[in-house]
Protein backbone atom coordinates (compact mmCIF):
# COMPACT_ATOMS: atom_id res chain seq x y z
CA UNK A 1 0.00 0.00 0.00
CA UNK A 2 1.52 3.43 -1.14
CA UNK A 3 2.21 5.75 1.96
CA UNK A 4 0.73 8.72 0.67
CA UNK A 5 -3.45 9.83 -0.28
CA UNK A 6 -4.30 12.67 -2.84
CA UNK A 7 -6.85 14.88 -1.18
CA UNK A 8 -9.97 16.91 -2.00
CA UNK A 9 -12.75 18.67 -0.66
CA UNK A 10 -16.23 18.15 -3.11
CA UNK A 11 -17.70 21.45 -0.73
CA UNK A 12 -14.82 23.85 -1.97
CA UNK A 13 -13.38 25.02 -5.17
CA UNK A 14 -9.59 24.88 -4.94
CA UNK A 15 -7.94 27.51 -6.14
CA UNK A 16 -6.92 28.27 -9.63
CA UNK A 17 -2.87 27.72 -8.65
CA UNK A 18 -3.66 24.28 -6.34
CA UNK A 19 -2.95 20.89 -8.29
CA UNK A 20 -4.00 19.72 -5.17
CA UNK A 21 -3.54 18.20 -1.36
CA UNK A 22 -1.32 15.47 -0.20
CA UNK A 23 -1.38 13.69 2.70
CA UNK A 24 1.28 11.40 4.13
CA UNK A 25 -0.13 8.92 6.58
CA UNK A 26 2.55 6.93 7.68
CA UNK A 27 5.33 8.89 9.61
CA UNK A 28 6.48 11.46 9.09
CA UNK A 29 3.06 12.52 8.84
CA UNK A 30 1.96 15.54 6.90
CA UNK A 31 -0.66 17.54 4.86
CA UNK A 32 1.23 19.59 1.63
CA UNK A 33 -0.04 21.71 -1.05
CA UNK A 34 0.62 20.97 -4.39
CA UNK A 35 1.08 24.29 -6.65
CA UNK A 36 1.83 24.89 -9.99
CA UNK A 37 4.05 28.35 -10.23
CA UNK A 38 3.78 31.16 -12.05
CA UNK A 39 0.38 30.29 -13.89
CA UNK A 40 -1.82 32.45 -11.30
CA UNK A 41 0.41 34.65 -9.78
CA UNK A 42 3.70 36.03 -10.12
CA UNK A 43 6.17 33.69 -8.55
CA UNK A 44 8.21 36.68 -7.07
CA UNK A 45 5.02 36.83 -5.03
CA UNK A 46 5.31 33.59 -3.02
CA UNK A 47 6.48 33.13 0.89
CA UNK A 48 5.97 29.92 3.10
CA UNK A 49 7.54 28.59 5.74
CA UNK A 50 7.72 25.12 6.32
CA UNK A 51 9.37 22.03 4.03
CA UNK A 52 9.07 22.19 0.46
CA UNK A 53 10.64 21.27 -2.41
CA UNK A 54 10.52 22.03 -6.18
CA UNK A 55 9.89 19.84 -9.25
CA UNK A 56 8.62 19.59 -12.72
CA UNK A 57 6.83 17.06 -14.44
CA UNK A 58 5.48 16.33 -18.39
CA UNK A 59 3.29 13.61 -19.53
CA UNK A 60 4.07 11.93 -22.66
CA UNK A 61 6.90 14.36 -24.31
CA UNK A 62 4.43 17.27 -22.91
CA UNK A 63 6.62 20.55 -22.25
CA UNK A 64 7.15 20.35 -17.92
CA UNK A 65 5.50 22.36 -15.91
CA UNK A 66 6.94 23.75 -12.71
CA UNK A 67 5.13 22.85 -9.02
CA UNK A 68 6.33 23.19 -5.51
CA UNK A 69 4.84 21.00 -2.80
CA UNK A 70 5.17 22.71 0.48
CA UNK A 71 3.79 21.13 4.12
CA UNK A 72 1.43 23.02 5.74
CA UNK A 73 1.11 20.52 8.60
CA UNK A 74 4.21 18.62 10.22
CA UNK A 75 1.97 16.28 12.10
CA UNK A 76 5.16 14.75 13.76
CA UNK A 77 7.05 17.91 14.17
CA UNK A 78 9.63 16.40 11.89
CA UNK A 79 13.17 17.67 11.25
CA UNK A 80 13.45 19.29 7.86
CA UNK A 81 16.15 16.72 6.64
CA UNK A 82 13.71 13.76 7.41
CA UNK A 83 11.03 15.49 5.87
CA UNK A 84 12.94 16.28 2.65
CA UNK A 85 13.62 12.45 1.79
CA UNK A 86 9.68 12.14 2.22
CA UNK A 87 8.80 14.96 -0.34
CA UNK A 88 11.14 13.55 -2.39
CA UNK A 89 8.86 9.92 -2.10
CA UNK A 90 5.91 12.16 -1.79
CA UNK A 91 6.49 14.02 -5.59
CA UNK A 92 7.18 10.75 -7.54
CA UNK A 93 4.12 9.41 -6.32
CA UNK A 94 2.17 12.60 -6.81
CA UNK A 95 3.80 12.30 -10.76
CA UNK A 96 2.89 8.46 -10.95
CA UNK A 97 -1.19 9.30 -9.60
CA UNK A 98 -1.31 12.41 -12.23
CA UNK A 99 -0.34 10.02 -14.86
CA UNK A 100 -2.31 7.39 -14.72
CA UNK A 101 -5.04 9.49 -14.25
CA UNK A 102 -4.73 10.88 -17.30
CA UNK A 103 -3.83 7.30 -18.49
CA UNK A 104 -0.37 8.90 -19.80
CA UNK A 105 1.95 6.48 -21.19
CA UNK A 106 5.13 8.08 -19.29
CA UNK A 107 5.56 10.81 -17.13
CA UNK A 108 9.01 12.49 -16.48
CA UNK A 109 9.75 14.49 -13.27
CA UNK A 110 12.68 16.38 -12.24
CA UNK A 111 13.86 18.08 -9.17
CA UNK A 112 16.14 21.41 -8.67
CA UNK A 113 19.68 20.95 -8.66
CA UNK A 114 21.40 22.49 -5.23
CA UNK A 115 22.74 26.03 -5.31
CA UNK A 116 26.10 24.86 -3.86
CA UNK A 117 27.25 21.69 -2.42
CA UNK A 118 28.08 23.48 0.79
CA UNK A 119 24.40 24.25 1.37
CA UNK A 120 22.40 21.21 0.52
CA UNK A 121 18.14 21.61 0.16
CA UNK A 122 19.13 25.25 -0.68
CA UNK A 123 18.02 25.98 -4.59
CA UNK A 124 17.30 28.76 -6.98
CA UNK A 125 14.98 28.35 -10.07
CA UNK A 126 14.61 31.50 -12.55
CA UNK A 127 11.75 31.92 -14.68
CA UNK A 128 12.89 32.85 -17.69
CA UNK A 129 9.75 34.69 -19.46
CA UNK A 130 9.36 37.04 -15.82
CA UNK A 131 12.61 36.73 -14.76
CA UNK A 132 11.26 36.07 -11.30
CA UNK A 133 13.26 33.60 -8.64
CA UNK A 134 12.25 31.46 -6.38
CA UNK A 135 14.20 29.97 -3.76
CA UNK A 136 14.34 26.93 -1.74
CA UNK A 137 16.20 26.79 1.48
CA UNK A 138 14.51 23.66 3.35
CA UNK A 139 12.45 25.28 5.78
CA UNK A 140 11.07 28.20 3.69
CA UNK A 141 10.50 28.85 0.02
CA UNK A 142 10.32 32.70 -1.21
CA UNK A 143 10.48 34.36 -4.49
CA UNK A 144 12.32 37.54 -6.11
CA UNK A 145 12.30 39.94 -8.90
CA UNK A 146 16.08 40.52 -8.75
CA UNK A 147 18.67 38.25 -8.38
CA UNK A 148 20.59 40.73 -6.01
CA UNK A 149 18.23 40.50 -3.61
CA UNK A 150 18.17 36.55 -3.84
CA UNK A 151 21.71 37.19 -2.90
CA UNK A 152 21.18 39.63 -0.09
CA UNK A 153 18.65 37.53 1.69
CA UNK A 154 20.84 34.46 0.92
CA UNK A 155 23.71 36.88 2.73
CA UNK A 156 21.45 38.31 5.62
CA UNK A 157 18.84 36.05 6.46
CA UNK A 158 20.43 32.59 6.04
CA UNK A 159 23.82 33.56 6.92
CA UNK A 160 25.55 32.04 3.94
CA UNK A 161 29.17 33.18 3.20
CA UNK A 162 29.98 35.30 0.39
CA UNK A 163 31.92 32.33 -0.91
CA UNK A 164 28.92 30.18 -1.17
CA UNK A 165 26.56 33.07 -2.73
CA UNK A 166 28.81 33.94 -5.37
CA UNK A 167 29.14 30.75 -6.71
CA UNK A 168 26.05 28.68 -7.19
CA UNK A 169 23.93 26.96 -10.20
CA UNK A 170 21.29 28.54 -10.91
CA UNK A 171 18.05 26.42 -12.32
CA UNK A 172 16.25 27.64 -15.32
CA UNK A 173 12.47 26.63 -16.38
CA UNK A 174 13.71 25.97 -20.01
CA UNK A 175 13.87 22.58 -21.23
CA UNK A 176 16.46 21.35 -23.14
Amino acid sequence: MTPFYLCSNPAVVMPPEVAGCVYAFKKPRFFAMVERLGQVKPVSELSYAGANIIFSYGLDGEKPVDYLMAISDNIDNVKYDKLQKKLVKAVEWYVQVRGLEAKAKRSDFSILQDYNPRVPGVQLVRFMQTSEYLLSYGIGVKGFTTIEAVETFMRDQLQLPEAVVANGVINTDEVD
